[in-house]
């Protein structure tokens, strides 16, 4: 059981000046009697006052005003800059609602618009029940992303790549005060891959994952070879709600200027994509692409010519993945997400 801080002085000092009072009124019974009722009872009271506070977070997923502000690193050189690491932040939030079997959902789009009105691409359906947080993804699976109900020992199972799953298991429980209410904050234990990337999950009650809304469903390592990062920088609800410390802006985008980025860049559309993605580059010789899944692993690879090529991926899991073209002795990479 977890108490904020301040709740627990003010039931301390209010049990203190009861005592106090009663020292200067000895003789009177009822008074004894009020105290000896209060010790008696205060375990329960203590416990009341706990479900209580923890009992009044408030659930961002329910409301349509919540975006989540969410920031991805990764290297994207060329010759001129060989050791350019590019950033760019994501927006996710809700944008009406669905009925499916006769129960309401919400939608959930991307945009890299910062006011969140344009290019929003849609990536499922978000429900909260019970604080039980389910995301129904556009292939019509269900999912239980966030379960709040969690205490200390208990664990989460999170797929990474393809084939790898693990359950990591809840080590701490505190709490963090946001906009004059206490949330509940899981710690999770480390998911690390020697020599290659690692995971510090952290979950706030009513927000999510401190690196997004979809990282139990999406994990994203962080890579230490190549220096990917990324987090959750802000979280508004109409206003701004929480701010990560390890960032000093909500949105941040540091990519290469037009001249130096006419040779490097690479477009994929639709992404997110179910089974079929194009990808557009300006190197027209022949060139390698490598599907890499978030363990640096590449688990496909095609020998390509032309500024533009499709190729068909319906046959992989669903989840996080970068596109990786080598060319002239030189790599690029982009984000992808397969939904279906």
């Amino acid at each position: 059981m977890f108490m904020p801080p301040l709740a627990v002085e003010y039931i301390c000092s209010m049990y203190i000046n009861v005592i106090k009072y009663t020292l200067g009124v000895l003789p009177n019974l009822k008074v004894w009697c009020k105290i000896l009722f209060m010790i008696k009872y205060f375990p329960l009271v203590l416990t009341l006052f706990c479900q209580l506070s923890f009992g009044q977070a408030y659930d961002y997923f329910s409301s349509e005003k919540s975006r989540w502000f969410v920031r991805y690193s990764y290297p994207h050189a060329n010759e001129q800059n060989p050791y350019f690491i590019e950033t760019k932040t994501y927006v996710y939030g809700f944008q009406g609602d669905t009925s499916i079997s006769g129960t309401l959902w919400k939608r959930l789009y991307q945009s890299r618009d910062s006011s969140f009105l344009s290019n929003l691409v849609h990536l499922g359906y978000f429900r909260s029940e019970q604080n039980l947080i389910l995301f129904l993804d556009p292939s019509g699976i269900i999912d239980t992303i966030y379960n709040f109900n969690l205490e200390v020992g208990d664990s989460v199972l999170y797929k990474i790549g393809d084939s790898d799953s693990s359950f990591i298991s809840i080590l701490e429980i505190d709490s963090i005060q946001i906009d004059e209410q206490y949330h509940k904050r899981y710690h999770f234990e480390r998911i690390s891959r020697p020599l290659c990337c690692y995971l510090e999950e952290v979950w706030i009650e009513g927000i999510g994952s401190v690196f997004g809304p979809l990282s139990p469903i999406y994990p994203n390592l962080i890579d230490i070879e190549f220096s990917t990062s990324h987090g959750l920088t802000c979280f508004y609800n109409s206003e701004l709600i929480w701010q990560n410390p390890n960032y000093t802006e909500c949105y941040y985008q540091k990519i290469l200027g037009i001249a130096d980025n006419d040779k490097v860049f690479i477009k994929t559309f639709p992404n997110p994509f179910r089974s079929i993605i194009t990808i557009q580059s300006y190197f027209p010789d022949e060139k390698e692409i490598f599907i890499v899944n978030l363990l640096g692993e590449s688990i496909r690879s095609y020998q390509i010519w032309g500024e533009e090529n499709t190729i068909d991926l319906s046959d992989m899991p669903c989840g996080v993945y970068f596109i990786r073209i080598v060319f002239d002795n030189k790599v690029f990479n982009s984000r992808i997400i397969k939904t279906y």
